[in-house]
Formats: C-alpha cells, sequence, structure tokens
C-alpha cells in the first residue's frame, strides 16, 4: 500500500502528466461546447419569447409589455378593445417595439423619477375637480375602471413611468421636424374656417321594409368565404387564486410607517384653490385664468393616517399573497430528478380550490377573474409540457392567480350547420350594408348634378325620403360639440369648397352626405398669436410620425427575433413526464 501511494505522489507532481489531462479536459469540453447549442446550455435563452440586442426576452418581461400597450391603447380608445387576431398580432408589434425603445432608454441613460410619475398623475386633467387635483377621484379612476379593465394601481403607476421615458425618446428623435408656412396656412384654413352646411343620414331606415335573407342566400354567404367565420384558437385553463385580502390580518402596518409615506408622498395630500389677486383696479376687468395663483393647504396627518394605513396594508398584503402564489409555482418545478408536485397536489398542499374557465380566445377574459388581459396572455402562453403548463404569479384586482393549461384548440373553419345563425345574421348585415352605401352613392351623384340645375338640398333628399339637417354653422372650434356625428362632419367637410357635396361618409351603420352651401375663409391675423401653438401641434403630430418609423428602425438595429415557446415534445421523450401534465392524466 505505501508503494502505491508513493507511485501515485510521483505521478501527480509529474508536470506533463498534468499538461495532457488539461488538455483532455479542454478538448472534452470544447466539443461538448460544440456539440451542445447555446440555447440548450442557457436556460433563458431556452425559455426566452424573443430576443432584443442580442438578450433573450423572457415571456413575463414580453408579457407586461403586452400588457401595458394593451392598457395604453384602451385609456386612449376610452373603452374596452374588441379583440380579434388582427389586432393582437397589432398589439404584440407594438408591444416589442416597446420593449426596444425601453431597453434603448435604458442604455441611454433615460430615467424617470417617482417624483416625475407623482407630478405627471397629478397633471391630468381629468383626475381635476374645479382645476386641482382630487385624489379621490384618481382613486375612484384606478378601482372602478382599471379594476373592471384588470389593471391595477401598481400597473398604472408603471405605465405612466414608461410613457415619460417614451416621450423624452419621442423628442430627442423628433428634434429635426420642421413646419412649412404653407403647412401652417392649411392648418389655420382647417382650424378657422366656418362652414355652412346640411347633411343628410343614409341608414336601414331609408330602405322601407326590412330585408330578409333566405337560407340559399345565407348559404351563398358562407360558401363565398367560409374562413370569415373561422374559430379562432381557444384555450380552456384550470387555476387556483390567492385572495389579497386574506393575506391582511398577517400584516402589520406601524403609524411610523404611515406618517412616512405621509412625508414621501406630501403632494398626494395637499390641496389647491385657485385665488385672485386680494387687490386689483376695479375699473379693469377681472384678473384672467393666468393671472390666479393657487393656494395650497395640506390635509393632517390624522385625518388620512387610517387611509394610509389601509392603502400600506393591502400593498403589503399583495407582495404576501404574490410571494405564495410563487412559493406554489416553485413546487410545480421539477427537481433534478424530475419530480414535481401536479397542480391539484400543490392545490390540496396550499389549500386551495382548483378552478376552471370555459374555453376562451385571445384577448378574452374568462368570467369571475379579475386580471383582465394579463390572465389570458398568461394563459396562451402555456403549453403542454412539464416547464410550461403552469403560470408564473399573475395579478389581478383583489386576487393572485397562478394557472395551468387544462387544453389548448386549435383554429378551424367550422362547417354551415355551426355557425348558421351567425351566417344569417351577418349576411343581412352586408346586405343592408351594401343597400345603404349604393343609396348613398346614388344620392350623392344624384344632388351634384341637380345643384347644379337649382333644385336645392332638401327638395333632392326628398325624393328619396332621406332626412335632411336643419343648415348648421360650425368651425373647428365652435358649434358642433352637442351635436351627434360632430367630428366626423368637420373631418368630411374640411377638404370641400362651397357648393360641393361630401363622399359619402361612413359611420356605424348609416351614411352620411353633406353639402358645403357657405365656407368663409378665416381670417389670417386674427390666428396670428395662436401660430406657435399651431407650430406645437403640427410637430407634435409629424414627431410621432417619425417615432413610429423610428422604432420600426430600432427593431431591426436590436437584430429582433420572436420566438415562440416551444410546442410539447412526444410523450415517449425521457423529458417529457406523463404524471406531471394534467392534459395526460385527465379523468374522464
Amino acid at each position: 500500500m505505501a508503494m502505491l501511494i508513493t507511485k501515485f505522489n510521483k505521478l501527480i507532481a509529474n508536470k506533463f502528466v498534468w499538461i495532457g489531462f488539461t488538455f483532455l479536459i479542454v478538448v472534452a469540453f470544447v466539443a461538448w461546447d460544440m456539440a451542445v447549442p447555446e440555447e440548450d446550455r442557457d436556460p433563458a435563452a431556452r425559455q426566452a419569447a424573443g430576443h432584443l440586442f442580442g438578450e433573450p426576452v423572457s415571456p413575463d418581461e414580453f408579457r407586461s409589455a403586452y400588457v401595458h400597450t394593451h392598457m395604453g391603447l384602451t385609456l386612449a380608445m376610452g373603452q374596452p378593445l374588441r379583440m380579434t387576431e388582427e389586432l393582437d398580432a397589432e398589439l404584440t408589434r407594438m408591444a416589442w417595439k416597446r420593449l426596444a425603445s425601453l431597453k434603448h432608454a435604458r442604455q441611454l441613460g433615460i430615467r424617470t423619477s417617482d417624483r416625475e410619475v407623482v407630478e405627471a398623475i397629478r397633471a391630468f386633467p381629468d383626475f381635476h375637480d374645479q382645476g386641482q387635483f382630487n385624489p379621490d377621484i384618481y382613486r375612484a379612476f384606478l378601482h372602478q375602471y382599471l379594476g373592471q379593465l384588470g389593471f391595477g394601481p401598481t400597473q398604472f403607476e408603471e405605465h405612466v413611468r414608461q410613457e415619460l421615458v417614451l416621450q423624452q425618446l419621442q423628442r430627442m428623435v423628433s428634434e429635426s421636424v420642421l413646419i412649412t408656412p404653407a403647412e401652417i396656412q392649411r392648418a389655420i384654413h382647417s382650424f378657422g374656417d366656418e362652414f355652412t352646411v346640411q347633411y343628410a343620414t343614409i341608414d336601414e331606415d331609408v330602405l322601407g321594409e326590412g330585408l330578409e335573407i333566405s337560407e340559399e342566400e345565407a348559404r351563398a354567404f358562407y360558401d363565398k368565404d367560409p374562413e370569415a367565420f373561422t374559430i379562432p384558437p381557444k384555450v380552456r385553463v384550470k387555476y387556483v387564486r390567492f385572495p389579497i385580502a386574506d393575506f391582511k390580518d398577517e400584516v402589520e402596518i406601524t403609524e411610523d410607517q404611515a406618517l412616512s409615506y405621509y412625508d414621501l408622498n406630501i403632494d398626494d395630500f395637499t390641496e389647491y384653490e385657485e385665488q385672485e389677486p386680494a387687490l386689483y383696479d376695479e375699473e379693469e376687468s377681472p384678473p384672467d385664468d393666468d393671472d390666479l395663483f393657487r393656494v395650497a393647504t395640506t390635509i393632517p396627518f390624522e385625518d388620512v393616517k387610517e387611509e394610509i394605513m389601509d392603502r400600506l396594508r393591502r400593498d403589503a398584503a399583495a407582495r404576501r399573497a404574490a410571494d405564495v402564489a410563487t412559493d406554489f409555482v416553485i413546487s410545480l418545478v421539477p427537481d433534478r430528478h424530475g419530480d414535481a408536485a401536479t397542480f391539484e397536489e400543490a392545490a390540496e398542499e396550499y389549500g386551495v380550490i382548483i378552478e376552471e374557465t370555459e374555453p376562451f380566445a385571445r384577448g378574452e377574459t374568462p368570467e369571475n377573474v379579475d386580471a383582465g388581459i394579463a390572465f389570458a396572455q398568461a394563459a396562451f402562453d402555456l403549453r403542454p409540457h412539464r416547464d410550461y403548463y403552469f403560470s408564473d404569479a399573475v395579478e389581478g384586482a383583489e386576487h393572485m392567480y397562478v394557472l395551468a393549461l387544462d387544453e389548448r384548440f386549435a383554429s378551424y373553419v367550422p362547417d354551415y350547420e355551426e355557425v348558421q345563425d351567425q351566417v344569417h345574421e351577418a349576411a343581412r348585415a352586408d346586405a343592408v350594408a351594401r343597400a345603404v352605401e349604393d343609396l348613398a352613392e346614388t344620392f350623392r351623384d344624384t344632388a351634384q348634378t341637380e345643384l347644379r340645375a337649382g333644385q336645392t338640398f332638401e327638395e333632392i333628399a326628398d325624393i328619396f325620403a332621406i332626412p335632411v339637417s336643419e343648415p348648421v354653422t360650425f368651425s373647428a372650434t365652435v358649434g358642433l360639440d352637442d351635436r351627434a356625428y360632430g367630428d366626423e362632419l368637420l373631418r368630411a367637410v374640411l377638404v370641400y369648397n362651397e357648393g360641393e357635396v361630401t363622399e359619402p361618409v361612413e359611420i356605424e351603420n348609416r351614411h352620411l352626405v353633406a353639402h358645403v352651401a357657405q365656407r368663409t375663409a378665416a381670417d389670417m391675423d386674427q390666428y396670428a398669436d395662436f401660430r406657435q401653438q399651431i407650430v406645437s401641434t403640427l410637430t407634435g403630430e409629424r414627431a410621432r410620425i417619425l417615432f413610429e418609423q423610428w422604432q420600426e428602425q430600432l427593431l431591426e438595429k436590436a437584430e429582433f427575433t420572436p420566438r415562440e415557446i416551444p410546442d410539447p415534445a412526444p410523450a415517449d421523450e425521457d423529458d417529457f413526464y406523463e404524471d406531471d401534465w394534467v392534459m395526460l392524466d385527465r379523468h374522464d
């Protein structure tokens, strides 16, 4: 034994042996490095939703960008979006542009402070009452409006932060925008010209007796384009929820914490009142708004202490619920031996009830779920695979959710019988729309001819039994605020001269045809004081278009490569565990 040890000591002391041994190790690792694709060595790359600037973008990061893009468009429209495959594709593209822009902003060192976010929210006119920020209006907006859409207060504040960063980027991109004098003159005419107009409204009521669609006509309508009735991809998921309210008892908020929050957010507890200067000459007119000044009054801490403590308690409970939901998710992750709890086992261990949605399409929100589009996006990210069948924690207005894929339903073109009622409705709507459009075109052509022959617009409309409005005089700033379709009517007449008849303007399920009886040109001198404001408006619109083009170029520069989460591996492969996958273990 001693001789063996001595020989071994000599062996390990021999540097040539170590050099050879090192060479073998290096060769082995190089061979392994060449044989194994980079994505397989990097879990983040393997699970990435795509790549920007050579770095993987996680599904969670992309989902967050998608949610903020969806939120921005929803707020701009002022109503929930009607989701379609086309809109989803556009939102997806916009989300990637948003991500690339925000990453580029970080590279440039562009940041937005908490104070800037607070000031931006306080400056938003919709949160004002009598010219000053009203916290009650803001809170009602967060809980009653955003909450119904599935967005939370934290998401909104982060959305504002991101928008401020994007605005800084847009200002940098648009520094070279120039507006010509001719463009300013056209803008003044559009803004200041005064129109006197009559308009006819053509809709289904003008057609007389209602249109009826026969079975043969409906069948022919379907056969012409069966793909128009395609059932979109759908998904059904199981999910558990962790109510945020259940964790409030675990949270203790001290008065010192509330006071610290009060001091850091004192602007939220400051009310402003517009007051006139104490003295001014009685012979002069009262002061304009610009001459007014604001008097600040701070709400005492004792008056808002309970409100602050409730807010902090809710936020802390939400973090606690998110932690527990994340622990639930971790229990579903296979260990190094491939063992993991099933969704049912984890639910039993955590004492939560498994609920199940009806099949729903992308962009739809299942009933009784308060996480909105984030829930749907998370559901469609799931795949029948041990690593992808469950979601991360998804935050809702009052709950944290964890989802598990139950079944995916592929898109398909249904047989006529399956969508017969839908086809009849669509065929009739199409027939009505074509009939209304044809009548509007005929009326417009007739009006152009007969007006030159001396007939009035009303007389021509009477021939077609089409209702006509009384003459209305307006400009871009005056006269249409209380009139239905005022904005559409204004846009329609801007490009027409006196005596002309507009092309039919489609609005919802009707058409408007307007006669410009008179157009009075704006007084250029009158708008001289508004010249800079007009330039600013034109510059802003030009900058918006330029920024969108810049974002597209940025995606190319970032070498943007989207990637779907992998499809499931075949059931007989070693890395796919039947026991862990709920779809293969369903009890029928």
